[in-house]
């Protein structure tokens, strides 16, 4: 028994030597590096394969993938890229905003302080169908949030539920494989979209690859505190 401990430690010896070799610089390097490779991998696991970004793009569409916020919650390292959608970016390429999210077979819009949104179901049509003209896009396109704190936070409340002629839009609706959805998007101080997209397939994983196409981009919403809410 002795002999069998001996030749165990004597075998680990290199180990031990190299392990004990590694500077922290060389630690340092190795941590790096790594997390340069899971942020790669993990770039290309929230990405649209590439068949599917061709397929929306052969239709004059852009693509996305919706990961569901219950299963994926802190399982990645970019958790704000694996939860939320977004359809605004600054010159680098980088999200400015956070659209869309999909938590539980549902679409949600409007995720911290003040900002909202509002969400249509469209129905089973082509995305390519959806323009201007249509009610619903209309008023989307016509509403301008306001600029009062006060009343920013009433048509946020109001948003769960939105009354208008041409429907009845929501902060939250059923995530459909088929439908075509418009979406408004008010992110203060940020930007503001309007945008029409469907849903054209559901992952292995959970995740919903969406085609989808800008309306309108508006002027970068403010909120003007009154005196009496400082």
């Amino acid at each position: 028994m002795k002999f069998l401990v001996l030749i165990f430690f004597v075998a680990t010896l290199p180990v031990l030597s190299l392990a004990q070799s590694v500077t922290r610089e060389q630690k340092l390097k190795q941590i790096l590096e790594l997390r340069s490779q899971l942020q790669t991998l993990e770039a290309e696991f929230l990405a649209p394969s590439p068949q599917d970004l061709s397929q929306a793009k052969g239709q004059g569409f852009e693509a996305i993938r919706l990961m569901p916020r219950e299963t994926f919650f802190r399982k990645l390292s970019i958790e704000s890229s694996a939860s939320f959608a977004s359809f605004s970016y600054d010159s680098r390429g980088l999200k400015m905003t956070e659209d869309l999210a999909l938590d539980r077979d549902e679409l949600s819009v409007g995720f911290a302080g003040a900002n909202f949104g509002f969400l249509f179901d469209l129905g089973s049509i082509p995305l390519s169908s959806v323009n201007r003209e249509m009610p619903v896009v209309a008023f989307l396109a016509s509403y301008r949030p306001p600029t009062k704190l006060s009343e920013v936070r009433k048509e946020q409340s109001k948003s769960r539920n939105y009354e208008t002629d041409a429907g009845t839009l929501k902060r939250r609706v059923p995530a459909v494989v088929g439908h075509t959805y418009v979406l408004r998007s008010i992110t203060f101080d940020s930007a503001d979209i309007l945008v029409a997209f469907s849903i054209f397939r559901k992952d292995t994983d959970g995740s919903l690859i969406c085609f989808w196409q800008k309306i309108e981009t508006f002027e970068k919403p403010i909120i003007i505190r009154d005196k009496s809410e400082d």
